[in-house]
């Protein structure tokens, strides 16, 4: 039945929407939670307006770039040995 379907989408965990889409949660320091994650977590809720879904949307770019910032801080402070070892590890880890 199409509505059984339907029910059962709108009943996705984002975590393992997110773990099926990456691999893993290791990546979410890069993507954050993906606005099809947030979608499927607040779905069933009458609360969450467009505007509200736009604010998370915010929110979420607002910290990927303050990670951002702080991964880049060793380069920024002419680090660079530091930086490239640094960066070379966590890629090493998401790799995994």
């Amino acid at each position: 039945d199409k509505t059984e379907a339907a029910d059962a989408a709108m009943q996705i965990d984002p975590a393992l929407l997110f773990a099926f889409l990456f691999g893993s949660d290791q990546f979410k320091n890069y993507v954050g939670t993906l606005a099809v994650a947030t979608a499927a977590s607040v779905a069933d809720s009458s609360k969450v307006s467009a505007i509200d879904s736009r604010r998370l949307q915010m929110r979420r770019c607002t910290r990927l770039a303050i990670l951002l910032a702080e991964r880049l801080k060793p380069w920024a402070n002419e680090e660079y040995d530091l930086a490239k070892m640094l960066w070379a590890t966590e890629a090493t880890e998401l790799a995994k």
